[in-house]
């Protein structure tokens, strides 16, 4: 058997079952609080694990450096086997850690490719998307700034290619969001999850999006979103 999608462009996309012996897994480092720009807002950090990469998502502010690499050490990644790291903002919430993945190639976008960052190896990231590999998508989005970066993790759809705690997300689609969205409490969030529920109740059936150009177009193309500063939530039944 192997796994199959459709991607954005509209190609069939066909898996092999040999996905290596390591199981693909979404892992929290930490879990952000605050609101985006406040004093006491700490960001969001998240790894995932494919059969060829280990990612991260944003590094957070410098006052978190010892919390990450506790944590690492918790689920025992070395820091040096991070090989891709992903920056949705180049702001000092967002990337203040990034010289700590000492091998990491980091994804950032167009417009901050001559801000001072702390990785050694960078790509720009000016397409409106960007495969970082099988499963996982850049994208550009035009809010809350032009070409902020969130990464899409579109999990297989068989249990057995994932980690036990990944399992509950087997076939969805993760979108690692930074600093395009702070959290689920977002009035405009809620005002969307509200919206949905009166169409679900009317019976009206969620147009399929295919490019994300709205904060809604985002929570009705991914099945869980992962925020900047917050726990992550459902776009289906909050």
């Amino acid at each position: 058997m192997s796994e199959k999608s459709v991607g954005e462009d509209g190609m069939v996309q066909q898996y092999d079952d040999d996905f290596g012996t390591r199981k693909m897994s979404i892992v929290p480092i930490i879990v952000g609080s605050g609101r985006r720009g406040s004093s006491t807002s700490r960001s969001s950090v998240t790894l995932i694990k494919t059969s060829n990469n280990t990612v991260t998502v944003d590094s957070g502010s410098q006052d978190q450096e010892q919390e990450i690499r506790d944590r690492m050490g918790q689920i025992s990644i070395p820091l040096e086997k991070v090989n891709v790291l992903v920056t949705t903002r180049a702001n000092s919430n967002f990337n203040g850690n990034d010289r700590i993945f000492v091998n990491a190639l980091q994804h950032i976008r167009e417009e901050e490719w001559g801000g001072t960052l702390g990785a050694v190896r960078k790509v720009m990231i000016g397409t409106p998307y960007h495969w970082i590999d099988r499963y996982l998508k850049l994208v550009r989005l035009p809010f809350p700034a032009p070409g902020t970066l969130v990464l899409l993790v579109h999990l297989p759809s068989r249990e057995e290619l994932l980690d036990p705690d990944t399992k509950h997300l087997a076939g969805k689609i993760v979108g690692i969001v930074g600093y395009a969205l702070d959290s689920g409490e977002n009035p405009q969030v809620r005002s969307i999850m509200d919206a949905f529920r009166k169409e679900d109740e009317e019976g009206v059936a969620r147009e399929r999006v295919t490019s994300i150009k709205s904060l809604k177009d985002l929570m009705i193309y991914c099945d869980y979103i992962i925020p900047g500063h917050g726990e992550m939530f459902s776009t289906r039944d909050q």
